[in-house]
């Protein structure tokens, strides 16, 4: 494996400096002492029931007893709009099936999968009509290839750490989701991104990641990560080459520390892993392109426009859904009520085109942000967790996927 060169990686935000490997200087304070806190343990604990294996950022969860679940399309599609304030929201219905379930997308997709109680569905032209494209999926998360939406890949990996769950083979599709061939000897396989002009596709096990050259037929070990890791947040980076794949992904140890990486695909035989652009605590959610990237985590939204080597970190107006604390660096506890009523951001959106607006679904509601992340208000009309965010590349729509199904939030320039 190649390791990708990296900037030495200091970050400044509230008075703290922070390397990308996670050692702090903060005053007088001490470091290492969350490790096993009690406190912090029960976080970990509410945080990884809060946001389940993975968070929305890249692959969409089905389960064939609620719904039906799709596939995302891919990167090299029409710039996104610059749109801006969010108006009234509508639950998202498509000949009379409510919707769902949300594939993640990037906002430069050429298309948008989404998954009723009765079929799967795709749009082509922002939400502006709806096509059927096939029966409920197979059981599962599912993700369509970056550049071709054709290409889907649905599974899922049992919860490794707990243990249990069912047995879930790996399926593919070549047609959109009209059919779909089990992959023999492939269960317990979560596809996280395909590429189909690289003939490229990842995919996390209990074990570490999995890579495939040939589209998801075929599968073996990808030996990068650390031992004793967890892919827990997975976000194929919007580039201008499909030929040169890349993504960010996110680590999580048991004792709640992550760690964010830039993987580089472009010569699939030897992909290359960075050093650790940013280590933050609990789960997170990811986005970005080639050069911003945008990270959800239980502190704020941490935002980088430099490809990760420095990082801010922003929480006005997310005071409600974010913990007022990091666990990495404070000595106090977390504060017994924002325990006890959670925290998180399970997904965000961006415009590759504008760093404005950007978008944060948490587990109370969605937030919009107009001046590059730095303040945040919340959407009126959304109400609970929001698990996936697609801003659509066409039609001035944001799609959001909550509890009680898919709603359709429309943007105003």
């Amino acid at each position: 494996m190649r390791e990708r060169a990296t900037p030495a990686v200091r970050q400044a935000e509230g008075g703290v400096t922070r390397t990308p490997t996670g050692a702090q200087v903060v005053g007088a304070g001490a470091l290492g002492k969350w490790a096993l806190h009690p406190v912090l343990l029960a976080a970990v604990t509410l945080t990884l029931l809060l946001a389940g294996a993975l968070p929305a950022t890249g692959v969409a969860h089905h389960d064939t007893e609620s719904a039906a679940s799709p596939a995302p399309a891919g990167v090299g599609g029409p710039t996104a709009p610059n749109v801006e304030t969010p108006m009234a929201v509508t639950p998202l219905s498509v000949d009379g099936d409510p919707i769902v379930t949300l594939v993640p997308a990037p906002a430069s997709a050429t298309a948008v999968y989404v998954v009723g109680q009765e079929g799967l569905y795709r749009t082509t032209n922002g939400g502006e009509s709806w096509e059927p494209a096939g029966p409920p999926p197979p059981s599962g998360r599912l993700v369509a290839a970056q550049d071709s939406p054709l290409v889907l890949l649905a599974g899922s990996r049992p919860p490794c750490a707990r243990g249990g769950g069912p047995d879930v083979t790996l399926s593919r599709s070549d047609d959109g989701g009209a059919t779909w061939q089990p992959l023999s000897g492939e269960i317990g396989v979560e596809p996280l991104a395909i590429w189909r002009e690289a003939e490229l596709a990842i995919a996390a096990d209990c074990a570490g990641l999995r890579i495939s050259r040939d589209t998801g037929r075929t599968w073996a070990d990808l030996p990068v990560l650390p031992p004793g890791s967890e892919v827990t947040a997975f976000a194929p980076l919007a580039t201008s080459d499909v030929a040169q794949p890349a993504a960010l992904l996110a680590t999580t140890s048991e004792g709640g520390t992550s760690r964010l990486f830039h993987l580089d695909l472009t010569d699939p035989s030897d992909p290359a892993l960075s050093d650790p652009l940013i280590e933050y605590w609990g789960l997170g959610s990811l986005t970005g392109d080639e050069d911003r990237y945008v990270l959800g985590a239980a502190t704020g939204v941490w935002l980088s426009d430099d490809r990760g080597a420095t990082w801010t970190r922003h929480r006005d107006g997310l005071e409600a859904v974010t913990i007022s604390v990091d666990p990495l660096v404070a000595t106090e506890p977390i504060p017994d009520e924002e325990l006890q009523r959670g925290f998180g951001i399970d997904t965000v959106a961006s415009n590759p085109a504008s760093p404005d607006p950007l978008y944060a679904g948490s587990i109370d509601g969605l937030f919009t942000s107009r001046d590059a992340g730095t303040t945040w208000e919340q959407v009126e009309g959304v109400e609970g967790r929001v698990s996936t965010l697609v801003l659509a590349p066409t039609g001035g729509r944001l799609f959001a996927e909550t509890p009680s199904g898919v709603i359709e939030v429309p943007l105003q320039p």
